[in-house]
């Protein structure tokens, strides 16, 4: 029997991932699009404070809905991916996406405003367990820490570039009409995800055979029983206590107004150096992690993390010190978020990673939510220190159950390992 003829691929071998750079471009692109509503409606809210006459207690009310809402249905997504393209999940989301910031945009009093906000962040909710799934399947075992860190970077670029497009179009077209602005990439990104972006399972998932809800389920829920898996949901709601923007894009600054008494220019500057290693840091730990681990890397970003928080506070107002720590907390922080995500794909089969990405999101925000409503809660009665505190705590806990999991984890499949 004569062998296969030459330079003819083997069956079933999955497409070079070279393929898969415009699919990663537009999933980064519409993770952007994601990230730069965080960023903009905090400098249209003293606009629409003034038009739609409401107040600060208003504002908390609608982040916390909007947040808690987002961060549960992310839990949702990965089991409607069983019946639903993801590709449609993540497109359709960032259409919606665009309609949210026209109706707040159109708004004539608080309850349309807030509501425009929520359903911008159920449209939000399908983006990192979508893409996590999607990316898992793109890409195999070595290239996947690059992967995901691209996609985690390409939203920083929103969280970059959202305020400095805001500040130059709010004075000029007014806060309405800059808020349909930003609704426009998401219509376009949405769609063109929608059409284009490859979506293809193996056989025995969507679309080869009959839907059965009872397996589907019973496959969903598979990945919390995995002890890696189960470790690295642990480790990111303890990691929860010091990340993102949630957490270190708010209180930084506001330590750097009122405490270190910094003026807003200088504290622009340095939350712009955090914005900047958001977007480069990942980048970087990616590259580095697809060489010599991803658990490696993951610690050694958080022991930085924590060697640079304890700087900032140890700097009082030695403007060099901060620019270093700030600089080496921005590189090293973020880090922790695509590379963990990452290491869930490695340890979970294909047909277990959306119920194991969907536990992984949903404790991730409704966490998140919980660390920050705390640490706002004790700035009045202990100050910053111990908010600082605390973040350290969690970098460094969180690295020591990190030590737990298993570095190669379980291979997913032949075409993934």
């Amino acid at each position: 029997m004569t062998g296969p003829a030459a330079g003819a691929a083997p069956p079933q071998v999955p497409p070079a991932e070279r393929r898969h750079v415009l699919d990663l471009t537009l999933l980064s692109a519409a993770h952007a699009v994601t990230h730069v509503q965080p960023v903009v409606y905090p400098l249209v809210f003293p606009f629409a404070m003034q038009a739609l006459g409401f107040g600060f207690p208003q504002i908390g009310l609608l982040l916390a809905v909007s947040n808690l809402v987002s961060g549960v249905l992310q839990g949702v997504h990965g089991w409607l991916s069983r019946w639903v393209k993801r590709k449609t999940l993540c497109g359709a989301g960032n259409i919606l996406l665009g309609a949210s910031m026209a109706i707040s945009g159109l708004a004539s009093n608080f309850g349309v405003f807030t509501g425009g906000r929520v359903l911008g962040g159920v449209a939000a909710s399908p983006q990192h367990p979508v893409a996590a799934s999607l990316m898992s399947d793109w890409y195999r075992r070595k290239g996947r820490g690059s992967a995901f860190s691209v996609h985690f970077s390409g939203g920083n670029v929103g969280t970059l570039l959202g305020p400095v497009l805001a500040g130059f179009l709010l004075p000029h077209l007014g806060w309405r009409a800059t808020l349909m602005v930003f609704g426009l990439p998401g219509v376009v990104i949405g769609a063109l995800v929608w059409i284009f972006l490859d979506d293809r399972r193996a056989a025995g998932d969507l679309g080869t055979q009959p839907a059965r809800p009872a397996q589907g389920t019973s496959r969903y829920l598979a990945a919390v029983r995995r002890p890696d898996v189960l470790l690295l949901v642990l480790a990111r709601a303890i990691t929860s206590g010091g990340r993102g923007i949630g957490i270190v894009l708010t209180f930084v600054p506001l330590y750097l107004l009122g405490v270190v008494k910094l003026s807003t220019q200088q504290t622009g500057f340095f939350v712009s150096l955090l914005a900047l290693g958001s977007v480069v840091g990942p980048l970087l730990a990616g590259r580095l992690a697809d060489r010599v681990g991803r658990k490696q890397v993951v610690i050694a970003s958080l022991l930085t993390a924590a060697v640079a928080t304890v700087g900032l506070i140890a700097a009082e107002r030695s403007f060099a010190v901060m620019v270093v720590a700030l600089l080496l907390m921005g590189i090293a922080v973020y880090n922790e978020s695509p590379l963990t995500q990452a290491m869930v794909a490695d340890v979970s089969p294909p047909d277990e990673r959306e119920g194991a990405f969907s536990v992984y999101f949903v404790v991730s925000y409704v966490a998140g939510a919980l660390w920050a409503g705390g640490m706002g809660l004790m700035i009045p009665r202990f100050g910053f220190t111990a908010v600082f505190a605390l973040m350290v705590a969690s970098y460094v806990v969180s690295s020591f159950v990190l030590l737990f999991v298993r570095q190669g984890g379980r291979p997913a499949s032949p075409a993934n390992a």
